[in-house]
């Protein structure tokens, strides 16, 4: 298969089980061939591949939508955490980089060589189950960093099949880069975007724009994805705190690195990036959960 002529390469996620007439994505492993952006305005969402097949909803453009599978010029998406399809002519698909992930050693003690052929020299040697990080990709090998050198593995001795780094940094990578589009915009109490936004307006807009559903309210979006520990907040992630001097999870916002969230905030500030040690946040945070994985 090839996307704008080149061989697409594919990545192991996971993406959470969802509920639905249309085809559940099923929770376990599945093959995202990349990230895909919708090009066309009110563009329709299908139950298959096909105009015959029947229209489930629609997207606008700039959307995006994790591409998992391709056909005669259709691209089976992930839609609200089901499959779904969006004709190719409307929608454009950039590979999933292996670039940054993680992969395992599959071999007793393997060797990384100067260069990506069997006749390199010898720099070091990896044990079984180490887990390396990749850098580049290569006919039959992949570059790696090991030992404090870098070099290249065979394939044949290293899997990738457990690698999740690259595809939950690029989806939630793009979280983030659709949720910075707001920054400006007005808070107001109930409001659900695109104008304006509460809290959790603001959290469900943004990720219903990339194609996930989360719940309404604040205190409900905490049963949403899994949850996350602090120390392992990644780009994407929703942080949630607690109204003061209550249990009750009442704002929410959306990590984007470096210890900053970017939330509807107040009536006087509207959507702002917001640092998560300051006074009034560090002391409400009360948990993080993972919605793209």
């Amino acid at each position: 298969m090839h996307i704008n002529g080149s061989t697409v390469k594919r990545v192991v996620a996971s993406i959470v089980l969802g509920t639905s007439m249309l085809t559940a994505i099923p929770a376990m492993a599945v093959e995202y061939i990349g990230i895909g952006k919708v090009t066309g305005n009110s563009v329709n969402v299908r139950t298959g591949a096909g105009t015959d097949s029947q229209i489930i909803g629609s997207a606008n453009s700039g959307t995006t939508f994790p591409a998992l599978a391709s056909e005669n010029g259709w691209f089976q998406i992930a839609y609200n955490d089901k499959v779904a399809w969006i004709c190719g002519t409307y929608f454009t698909v950039s590979p999933i980089s292996i670039e940054n992930s993680r992969g395992f050693v599959k071999g007793d003690v393997v060797n990384i060589r100067e260069a990506a052929s069997i006749n390199s020299k010898v720099i070091t040697s990896v044990p079984q189950g180490a887990t390396l990080v990749v850098y580049g990709d290569e006919e039959g090998w992949y570059k790696v960093s090991a030992n404090g050198v870098v070099g290249y593995i065979s394939k044949d001795y290293f899997t990738t099949e457990a690698i999740v780094t690259s595809v939950a940094s690029t989806l939630g990578q793009a979280v983030v880069d659709e949720a910075m589009k707001h920054v400006g915009k007005a808070y107001v109490y109930g409001a659900s975007g695109p104008n304006a936004f509460d809290c959790s307006g603001f959290t469900s807009y943004v990720f219903r724009q990339l194609g996930y559903t989360l719940n309404r309210v604040a205190a409900d979006q905490m049963k949403n994805g899994v949850a996350v520990e602090r120390a392992n907040l990644q780009p994407g992630d929703i942080v949630l705190f607690n109204n003061r001097g209550t249990s009750y999870i009442g704002h929410v916002g959306i990590y984007i690195g470096n210890n900053k969230m970017v939330h509807a905030s107040t009536s006087s500030t509207g959507v702002i990036v917001t640092d998560l040690n300051s006074g009034y946040y560090a002391e409400r945070y009360a948990g993080a959960r993972r919605i793209v994985k």
